[in-house]
């Protein structure tokens, strides 16, 4: 699939996707073209393609995330070369228990442990992304997520939204991104999205975000 796609054999499906949702670009709507969420590694090379190829025909950048394993940041980068570190990891996964505020954690991982972990995930991206001269995006976890058990867990509070958001910037990150489908759970085009009153209810971030 790696020499059809690279020899151009996708390129009309790419320009067809772009011109559907042209309109929402000169609304102001699109902001980017978000590819394939966290890539395998042996995807890295597809991304890449995509990637440049919308740069060379569109304004929109391409934009990918990358989550969990800071082993592949540094790998992630240099053979995507990604206009910025889009990173995320989620908190509130499956050692969290469904009750509001409730924990059930099966190896002593607290909310605190979790947020721990995730500080210490965003201080290596940022140092990650730093060195390779990009900026680090974020990805509060704003969703549900459907545990191995199939239970399908809480939303993260307003607070705690909050707390993620500026974690997030104290750690430097340029970029807050939100992903509202439930982990685990499939991507429906036609299913409606799902935002909790809380979410909603979180105020704006007036941060300026530079890009590298």
């Amino acid at each position: 699939i790696y020499s059809v796609l690279e020899s151009g054999g996708y390129n009309g499906r790419i320009q067809d996707t772009v011109a559907v949702y042209q309109d929402y670009y000169n609304n102001n709507t699109l902001f980017r073209w978000y590819l394939r969420d966290e890539p395998q590694t042996d995807m890295y090379r597809a991304n890449r393609y995509v990637s440049q190829f919308l740069d060379s025909v569109h304004t929109a950048k391409g934009v990918q995330a990358t989550g969990g394993h800071t082993e592949r940041l540094g790998i992630f980068i240099r053979q995507i070369t990604p206009h910025e570190l889009a990173y995320d990891w989620y908190p509130f996964t499956a050692k969290t228990d469904t009750s509001s505020d409730g924990f059930n954690p099966p190896n002593d991982r607290t909310l605190q442990t979790a947020f721990n972990q995730m500080l210490d995930n965003y201080a290596i991206a940022h140092e990650v992304a730093s060195d390779s001269g990009l900026a680090l995006w974020v990805f509060p976890q704003a969703h549900q997520y459907i545990s191995d058990d199939n239970r399908i867990l809480r939303f993260p509070t307003n607070n705690e939204l909050i707390c993620q958001v500026w974690l997030g910037f104290a750690s430097g990150a340029k970029g807050i991104f939100y992903f509202y489908y439930p982990t685990n759970s499939g991507f429906d085009p036609n299913r409606p999205v799902h935002i909790p009153a809380d979410v909603k209810n979180v105020p704006p971030h007036n941060v300026n975000v530079v890009e590298s």
